[in-house]
């Protein structure tokens, strides 16, 4: 049955077959080694179009002076080889791994994105909590913000989700000259994870709704020098950090640790909220239930 019908004189029906047979290994190779994606898929991509091309030819078209099997199968072999030069060329000379640099711009785009959402609550945080309460921010304008927080957070959760199935590329992505670091990827990765989290708690914590004016005067007044300063040196880190991923630049070596910064805030945050609840004013602010943010969770601000 496998003869006189067909472009080959074979039957095409039985040619199935074969490439069903031909065909599982290599759909294996696509979706579970990644370093073999090209090669199975050039090879699937081959049989597809020899078959197809033939069925139409012969059944509809009714032409059927094709080469031998043996000069086609060169033919299709010398053009598989020569796929697969260009490939190896643009893969080690032309477009150097990729997936790396795939990798690469991807993580500089999560920062980028950390360091605008940082810049927006900043700002809500400041409309939310000014030192004068007479400059707070209208209601309907804080909601807005606040949804655009949400929004933002969300968008940039998925950016670290999509992240996973790039370190596996990368990984599998072969390469003659550097080793790929996949726990510095799993760092970074992690590091902006934990300041989503943390600056969701923060947004969560401070909420929309007005604080009393003494928790205002005695607490983030005060405050608010550290917080000024922690907002620059934290903007202009992360802005050092995407710029430095994008651009495949070093970190400058005099970047500015804020450890010190942050001992002194907690220190004074501490001894400001315990001073504020051994008084009457704050002791009623905590009873009254409208100000309990300071006081649970002063790293907050």
């Amino acid at each position: 049955m496998f003869r006189n019908v067909g472009g080959y004189g074979y039957n095409p029906y039985g040619m199935c077959a074969v490439i069903t047979v031909f065909a599982i290994p290599l759909q294996y190779c696509v979706y579970e080694r990644p370093q073999l994606f090209v090669l199975a898929l050039l090879a699937l991509n081959s049989a597809a179009v020899i078959m197809a091309t033939e069925d139409i030819y012969v059944n509809y078209y009714h032409r059927t002076g094709f080469d031998s099997p043996a000069l086609r199968a060169g033919k299709t072999m010398v053009a598989l080889v020569v796929a697969l030069g260009i490939v190896i060329v643009f893969q080690l000379f032309v477009l150097r791994n990729p997936a790396r640099r795939t990798l690469r711009k991807a993580l500089g785009q999560l920062v980028y994105a950390n360091l605008a959402y940082n810049t927006i609550l900043q700002a809500y945080v400041r409309a939310v909590l000014p030192a004068d309460p007479k400059q707070r921010g209208r209601p309907v304008i804080l909601r807005r913000i606040e949804r655009e927080l949400k929004h933002r957070e969300a968008k940039m959760q998925m950016q670290i989700i999509e992240i996973t199935p790039l370190m596996a590329f990368a990984a599998a992505e072969p390469s003659f000259t550097t080793k790929f670091r996949g726990d510095l990827v799993q760092t970074i990765v992690q590091a902006n994870q934990i300041i989503l989290d943390r600056l969701r708690e923060g947004r969560a914590a401070i909420g929309a709704e007005p604080f009393d004016p003494y928790i205002l005067e005695k607490m983030v007044a005060v405050l608010s020098p550290y917080r000024r300063r922690a907002t620059r040196i934290n903007k202009t880190g992360l802005y050092l950090c995407a710029m430095s991923l994008m651009s495949k630049s070093p970190l400058p070596h005099d970047s500015v640790f804020t450890q010190h910064l942050f001992n002194h805030f907690v220190h004074d945050a501490l001894l400001i909220s315990s001073r504020l609840a051994k008084s009457e004013e704050g002791a009623r602010a905590i009873r009254s239930g409208t100000s309990p943010q300071p006081f649970c969770c002063p790293g907050k601000f």
